[in-house]
């Protein structure tokens, strides 16, 4: 089972073995729709809160092989457009104009709204599907792909321009990369996770606005790491290595300074500061501590008197919801922090 969730974290999207794709309301606490085709699914997306959605079989039977993006409207149940590659697609993501299918050496980017194909870029081998769309409810795409299968080199593109023109390279990470997050920003910052290597499951900004501006990371340890960054407004590009003591490590000061020349033509920043560490630190049950998890901050933080209550969600891939609630973030000593809820994000069986 894989989880997507929607650009406005009101909904996650889910893959499942025996109810195809199942839509999941955060707000509500309950499943909203299920599409059912008859067998298991790998991808699942939705465009927004649209009944335009995407998806990903699992080769559990030959109509729904991995090779095959399929484009339906829930609304009727029928397909829209079905589009066949050559070898298996690792990753979907849909912005407000564009729609993008990462395989293992190429990503194709289509015209949402016609599903015409606008442009095919070729990478290196990228077996994990890494990859990231930005996700602006105001418009805007910026795709960001490895460059190198060795090293944790990013190359940004630029959607709304002929397709995908290059927008800036990010020299990330020594080894590969394995996960990616890119919001809009002007500054790069380093994080130090922990102490052993751990490989990052997702990576997750809070939104645009949210205060205080706080970036998450979900590790292969059953934690995850909540760190601050110091600017709101200081948020860019990020990435997880696969190997790295530090996987949540973001691109470095000339990074930085290459987007930003590319972006607003300004001068070169200074030396980035020594990474710190996390502010706090969430535990999963341990019963999901061995599933790879999905983690978002909710677009407003609760202000209760003086004190800033933000809600931490976290999506498992055994199918449930966590709820993490942080008090006191400007207490010297950390934050206070706790489970507050969970639910089960699968409709109940009948």
């Amino acid at each position: 089972m894989l989880s997507a969730w929607h650009i406005d974290n009101s909904c996650i999207c889910l893959g499942t073995h025996s109810l195809g794709v199942v839509v999941y309301c955060i707000d509500s606490h309950s499943c909203i729709h299920t599409h059912n085709v008859g067998s298991s699914v790998s991808l699942g997306q939705m465009a927004f809160r649209t009944s335009l959605l995407a998806y990903v079989g699992s080769g559990a039977q030959p109509s729904l092989t991995p090779r095959k993006l399929t484009i339906a409207n829930t609304s009727d149940g029928s397909v829209l457009q079905d589009f066949n590659y050559t070898t298996r697609v690792l990753a979907v993501h849909i912005s407000k104009q564009r729609l993008v299918a990462v395989l293992q050496s190429r990503a194709f980017v289509y015209e949402l709204h016609t599903l015409d194909l606008l442009r095919t870029i070729d990478t290196p081998a990228n077996p994990l599907g890494t990859s990231c769309l930005s996700c602006s409810l105001e418009g805007g795409s910026l795709l960001a792909l490895p460059i190198h299968p060795a090293c944790g080199t990013v190359r940004v593109y630029n959607l709304m321009k002929n397709g995908g023109d290059v927008l800036a390279e990010v020299a990330a990470h020594k080894t590969e990369l394995a996960v990616l997050a890119l919001p809009q920003g002007t500054k790069a910052f380093t994080f130090r996770r922990g102490t052993y290597p751990a490989a990052i499951h997702d990576l997750a900004f809070s939104p645009e606005g949210h205060e205080p501006s706080l970036l998450c990371a979900s590790s292969s340890h059953g934690t995850i790491h909540v760190f601050r960054l110091e600017d709101p407004s200081c948020t860019a590009l990020v990435c997880g290595s696969t190997h790295s003591r530090n996987p949540a490590a973001v691109a470095a000061a000339s990074a930085a300074n290459g987007i930003l020349s590319a972006v607003m033509q300004v001068s070169p920043m200074p030396d980035m500061v020594d990474p710190p560490r996390s502010i706090a630190n969430l535990k999963l049950p341990p019963s999901c501590q061995g599933a790879p998890a999905t983690c978002r901050v909710l677009p407003k933080a609760k202000r209760h008197g003086s004190c800033v209550e933000v809600i931490i969600l976290v999506a498992t891939l055994t199918g449930h919801l966590y709820e993490y609630k942080l008090l006191e973030l400007q207490n010297a000593e950390g934050p206070k922090c706790f489970l507050a809820a969970q639910w089960s994000m699968l409709p109940p069986k009948m």
